[in-house]
């Protein structure tokens, strides 16, 4: 039974859509890695009081211009508002939505690295508020 009053977004479902591992057999890991870090992100209403976000990662790591590790994760949430949440169905989509995935992604991917490097690669935090300011831009 839902509580009377309350106003927001609730989780439906965060879904893992694609998800790939790729590194060279042989990595010298005394050198320097260098990692590229690439994130996007979409949302759309699905009805009307349903959302959607997909949040796509990139990532790869290379030592010099070889690429040796690399990996695409792509992971949907679904989303319903609930009464008046006080917040825009966009700021929701491009800030709040991805903010919840993106934890999601981050644990996939050190779960796939640990059984591939024998470390896990954990991934900075993402500052969506910023992302969504510098897709305005």
């Amino acid at each position: 039974m839902e509580d009377a009053g309350k106003s927001g977004y609730k989780v439906l479902s965060i879904l893992l859509l694609e998800s790939s591992f790729k590194r060279e057999s042989n990595i010298d890991f005394s050198k320097q890695l260098d990692n590229h870090v690439e994130v996007n992100t979409n949302y759309g209403v699905v009805s009307n009081n349903q959302l959607i976000c997909v949040v796509d990662l990139k990532f790869s790591s290379t030592i010099g211009k070889e690429k040796v590790i690399e990996s695409a994760i792509k992971m949907t949430g679904l989303f319903e508002k609930v009464g008046n949440p006080g917040i825009a169905d966009e700021k929701f989509g491009k800030i709040n939505a991805p903010s919840i995935i993106f934890p999601f992604i981050r644990e996939h991917l050190a779960s796939l690295s640990s059984k591939a490097i024998n470390q896990p690669i954990l991934l900075h935090p993402v500052n969506f508020v910023a992302m969504a300011e510098q897709q305005q831009k």
